[in-house]
């Protein structure tokens, strides 16, 4: 019996690991690529670099003036107030879409010139100090290879402008905004080319299909699992722990990929699986997700647009965008002047933080037949610690006693809810961010120690790979 299921385990290993050695051999190369070099996106500092400061003379309608005549007015949850070249505008979401309203006419946006997009994207370059030579417009597009993000589908379609600087920067601005959402430079696209599109399996042909994506890379993913699983079993029970020359039956090329795998096969495990849960979805694990209940439940109920005109915001000078927050039922505007830079504007004047005080009890009750306490201050160190939109904000914990030991976390920076944890999502933590990024808190607080391992593992992990395409190549040729 033994012998028959090691010589399935066999069949399946060979033909499955010809395939996946492959596989396994891109992702290591690609995957100490992505270390080095991450998927393009605008940060938080480049955004309020660009941003010029509101010119708070042109301001001619309150918030609540500008979108009171909205027939979406009744689902707008959060609304913010930048400048889009030499104008203020409103930017406002309800459900899954955002639009501009400008702040000194009333006017919805409706679509921005390839002229005023220019303006836009030279203006925020500027800002930045990028040295603007001749922009070009590219193009208006939904979707490209740098813009396949979930996160960007409100915005869409954008504009992409070419500054010509000697990065070769290319800026991406909302048609429906008027707000640059992205940008990449030459250095950038050339390394992800080489990085996150082979390692993510991400060509803007198959991304762009969410779902077509999501299960080929997701069976891949499992594939590449089982010969690894197969491969590891097949290792361990063909060594050979008392013979006196050798403890791998095999010679040349297959004894280094015995041995070679057994060598990585604690961490080609965990790689591989951690990589395919990446992929989860709440299949196996809980979600994160949090319900517009639950962000009511915060603000203290549905939001009264009209209270925050009694909040007064002229005393926020030089502030590049202004966001209107609503808090266990009271308004709150927040004022940004840089990334790392921001005051909360109250109806009591103004200060540097969201006060614990400001959450009480009753707005922290985000589950139905369960008890929610009062927020905690999360550690910095702490190992579930979610990020938060200014850096070094304090977060903020809400733990229910619901069975699934869920907790919320809250951005003190913003007053919203982050995401829900779960016991299932905290495990999900570790398998995923944990096994598959080294996401540990020692290895965080050192990133030398933490590249100096991902450069181990990924160079052992090619090599051993490597020895399967050989093996591979030379059974399907021979």
């Amino acid at each position: 019996m033994i012998k028959f299921v090691i010589r399935y385990l066999s069949l399946w290993h060979r033909w499955l690991g010809i395939f996946a050695c492959c596989l396994f051999m891109l992702w290591f190369a690609t995957g100490l690529v992505l270390h080095f070099v991450h998927f393009p996106e605008l940060s938080a500092e480049e955004r309020f670099a660009g941003l010029k400061p509101i010119a708070t003379q042109s301001v001619k309608l309150s918030l609540y003036e500008a979108i009171r005549p909205l027939p979406y007015f009744e689902r707008i949850t959060r609304a913010k107030l930048v400048m889009s070249g030499s104008r203020p505008v409103y930017v406002v979401q309800h459900d899954k879409s955002v639009n501009g309203i400008y702040a000194d006419t009333g006017e919805v946006l409706q679509t921005v010139s390839t002229s005023a997009a220019l303006a836009i994207a030279n203006q925020h370059a500027e800002q930045r100090g990028i040295d603007v030579q001749q922009s070009v417009h590219v193009a208006l597009n939904d979707i490209d290879q740098w813009t396949v993000s979930n996160g960007l589908d409100a915005y869409r379609p954008l504009h992409r402008i070419l500054i010509n600087d000697d990065k070769k920067t290319e800026l991406y601005l909302s048609d429906i905004t008027g707000e640059v959402v992205r940008d990449t430079t030459q250095f950038e696209r050339g390394w992800n080319y080489a990085g996150s599109v082979v390692h993510w399996i991400y060509p803007t042909f198959l991304r762009k299909h969410w779902q077509v994506w999501n299960w080929l890379v997701w069976t891949l993913s499992l594939i590449a699992l089982i010969a690894a699983v197969t491969g590891i079993v097949l290792g361990i029970v063909r060594l050979r722990w008392n013979h006196a020359k050798s403890v791998s039956p095999f010679r040349g090329m297959h004894y280094l990929h015995h041995l070679g795998g057994v060598l990585v096969a604690t961490f080609l495990f965990t790689y591989i699986l951690s990589g395919w849960l990446s992929m989860d979805h709440d299949l196996l694990f809980s979600g994160n997700d949090v319900t517009a209940t639950q962000r009511q439940t915060l603000a203290g109920g549905k939001i009264n647009w009209q209270q925050f005109d009694s909040v007064e915001i002229t005393l926020a000078e030089g502030v590049k965008q202004l966001e209107w927050v609503q808090l266990a039922g009271n308004p709150y505007v927040l004022a940004t002047y840089q990334y790392d830079s921001q005051k909360v504007l109250s109806q009591l004047g103004i200060s540097d933080n969201f006060a614990l005080s400001a959450f009480t009890s009753q707005s922290t009750q985000f589950l139905e037949g369960a008890s929610c306490v009062i927020p905690i201050l999360v550690d910095k160190n702490d190992a579930y610690r979610s990020a938060t939109a200014k850096p070094d904000a304090q977060l903020l914990r809400v733990i229910c006693d619901d069975a699934n030991k869920t907790w919320f976390h809250i951005d003190g920076s913003n007053a919203q809810i982050i995401e829900k944890i779960d016991y299932s999502r905290r495990w999900y933590r570790w398998l995923y961010s944990g096994l598959h990024t080294l996401d540990f808190s020692i290895l965080n607080n050192n990133p030398q120690y933490k590249t100096a391992l991902v450069l181990i593992f990924c160079v052992l992990g090619f090599l051993f790979s490597l020895t399967g395409v050989v093996l591979g190549w030379r059974r399907l040729r021979f």
